[in-house]
């Protein structure tokens, strides 16, 4: 009876809590048929929901306050000092104006602009101009690039956006549903954080600017992103004409083929051979017909390229002349290059398979892609133990890549289809050196015997291929010359730069 009589009051108090009545309800009907023992059993159940409802209440709460948290934007960018960018800048000087330059990596410009700036595309490049002169100079951000990116417009591309978030996140937006509830908190937050973005970027812009004599300028220009070795042109207009810079920077982060090879190592021990424009045509009596395989028992692509310069003045060329460098072999490049092949793809610096020369594999390949990696332009370079002016000497094999095909001799049952006219490849890689200003020289060595459309060689990989077997020989200068034209007793038809041993005709 006592027991019985608590179970009336713990319904009239049920009975009397608002939002409870379907609980007197529910144990009134307990106790005509269970008695005390249905009492008890009632107040397990009782106890039971209220612990439901205390957990559901938990995880909104919990759920409401980290929603919250995530919904205030919060923008932060270190100060410049935390990156030592300018401790690797390359510095030009000429007639009173020195120029400075360095590239951020993709991880240094997220920690100075606070966004993943690499994401968009956008690479800031450091400048600074000091202007020691009695005259003004002008300097405007596009001779950097053409394709630079406004202050305004970086920082407008990096804005905060819920939408975009909710867009990102897709159906499992359904289930962050409480964030509805701190909309107006983010909205208001990225507001915020986004004027404090576009002061901070358009802070650290260098801008065009009028430069007075005896002051300096810095800042950064932010640029469609490249890796490697960039290019970065400074052009100053003065009173008497223009003061134009180029200064080569590294991206941090690269992975360039080269970057593992002591060249100075490679020859090491063996007797090097000094040529020079009168015994030049000596080179190709030291070549074979073409790069081989790895044991040297079939021929591959043909040797058609000689260049002469140092290793800084054929890296800088070819960047200049819009040649990439082409990353290491390793599970990090195949993966990407195997992604760019599925989809068809940019992938600008993909890994180039090994031919060899001189009992090894090149020692740095260079490519000029489109925009798949199935069509690229690209040329392998072996360091030859020659000397040509006291300049080193390169050989090097160059075609071009149009599609892909079926092949069963790599494990990938696929390659690349190379144009089998490989001598317009050849011509292409000697324009777009020509029209750097930087070549000194340029000629053509009789080579190999050829081979004609009717009756082609094949490549390692099955290629058919068709040359006159001339190689195209370059030779590199620092500053901007007209180049000398070399000829020798060769005897073959000029086409577009008359091959070394076919002299000028002349007019009767």
């Amino acid at each position: 009876m006592t027991s019985t009589g608590g179970a009336e009051d713990t319904l009239i108090g049920l009975a009397r809590t608002p939002g409870r009545r379907h609980h007197a309800d529910r144990c009134s009907r307990a106790i005509g048929s269970l008695g005390v023992r249905g009492v008890t059993s009632l107040r397990g159940s009782s106890r039971s929901c209220r612990w439901q409802r205390a957990i559901v209440g938990v995880v909104i709460g919990t759920l409401l306050h980290s929603t919250t948290l995530a919904g205030c934007i919060r923008y932060r960018a270190a100060p410049l000092d935390t990156v030592p960018f300018q401790e690797r800048a390359i510095v030009q000087e000429r007639d009173g104006l020195r120029v400075s330059a360095s590239a951020l990596g993709s991880e240094e410009a997220h920690t100075l602009f606070g966004v993943s700036l690499a994401k968009l595309g956008i690479q800031p490049v450091w400048i600074r101009i000091a202007n020691d002169t009695d005259d003004a100079y002008l300097f405007f951000q596009q001779t950097v690039d053409p394709d630079y990116y406004a202050a305004a417009e970086a920082a407008y591309k990096s804005h905060y956006s819920g939408i975009k978030r909710a867009l990102g996140l897709g159906l499992a937006a359904i289930l962050l549903w409480p964030i509805v509830l701190v909309a107006p908190i983010q909205l208001v937050s990225a507001q915020i954080a986004n004027r404090r973005m576009d002061a901070l970027f358009a802070s650290r812009a260098i801008g065009n600017h009028y430069v007075s004599p005896g002051h300096t300028i810095e800042g950064f220009v932010f640029t469609p992103v490249d890796e490697g070795t960039k290019n970065v042109p400074v052009t100053l207009l003065g009173p008497e004409g223009t003061q134009a810079f180029s200064l080569f920077v590294q991206v941090p982060g690269g992975r360039a083929d080269h970057i593992s090879v002591d060249f100075e190592a490679l020859h090491a021990g063996e007797s090097i051979r000094d040529l020079d424009n009168g015994t030049v045509s000596a080179i190709a009596s030291t070549l074979p017909c073409c790069a081989t395989n790895a044991r040297g028992t079939r021929n591959g692509d043909p040797l058609n390229v000689v260049i002469a310069g140092t290793f800084e003045q054929v890296l800088n060329g070819l960047t200049r002349a819009g040649w990439d460098e082409t990353d290491a072999l390793d599970i990090t490049s195949s993966l990407r290059t195997a992604g760019a092949f599925l989809f068809a793809s940019h992938y600008r610096y993909a890994p180039i398979s090994n031919l060899f020369l001189y009992e090894r594999a090149q020692d740095v390949a260079f490519q000029k892609a489109r925009e798949t990696i199935h069509e690229r332009n690209h040329m392998r370079l072996w360091l030859s133990p020659l000397r040509l002016n006291g300049l080193p000497v390169w050989v090097g094999q160059v075609s071009r890549d149009i599609g892909i095909r079926f092949t069963p001799r790599t494990w990938t049952l696929t390659t690349h289809a190379i144009d089998p006219n490989v001598d317009d490849a050849r011509e292409a890689l000697v324009g777009d050196l020509l029209q750097t200003g930087r070549v000194a020289a340029v000629g053509y060595l009789a080579g190999s015997e050829g081979s004609t459309p009717e009756d082609p060689a094949r490549n390692l990989t099955g290629d058919r291929y068709h040359t006159d077997g001339y190689l195209a020989l370059t030779i590199l200068a620092d500053q901007p010359t007209a180049p000398e034209i070399l000829y020798e007793d060769a005897g073959k038809e000029a086409e577009i730069v008359p091959p070394v041993g076919t002299a000028p005709e002349t007019a009767e």
